[in-house]
């Protein structure tokens, strides 16, 4: 399994959405050491819903800064969060349901996910948003 440390390459250089950014490594963290130590299903369950619920609270406020000044890759940028929101969702509701298991591929996937996401697609909105004076 991957495990993602935060490191300041992840940095977009705007406070409110780094210091989101490292709750979400923290909470992946966390996902990841309850599956290495053998986390009941229900500490599994309630960290996956942390992650699920704290992921849609940070892409709101990205979405927020996106539309407020007009960032032209906006519609993208969103597009990419409903599809990591309905992708995590559905197995949530899947493991909740005890249809599905917390395993490694689940993990790798959310791991390379995030760090896709931050290096390669929020990075097109920091220098925007910091020419904006948002940092």
């Amino acid at each position: 399994m991957s495990h993602i440390v935060w490191e300041e390459k992840y940095s977009v250089h705007i406070e409110v959405i780094d210091e989101q950014h490292k709750h979400l490594f923290e909470v992946l963290g966390n996902l990841f050491d309850g599956m290495g130590k053998g986390g009941t299903r229900e500490i599994l369950n309630i960290t996956l819903g942390e992650l699920v619920q704290y992921a849609a609270e940070h892409f709101a406020t990205e979405e927020i800064f996106m539309t407020q000044y007009d960032f032209p890759g906006y519609k993208e940028h969103k597009q990419e969060h409903e599809t990591f929101k309905s992708k995590v969702a559905a197995f949530q509701k899947d493991f909740t349901a005890g249809k599905a298991m917390l395993s490694a591929e689940v993990v790798n996937f959310l791991v390379s996910w995030l760090d896709h996401h931050i290096l390669h697609i929020d990075k097109k909105y920091s220098p925007f948003l910091n020419e904006k004076g948002i940092y």
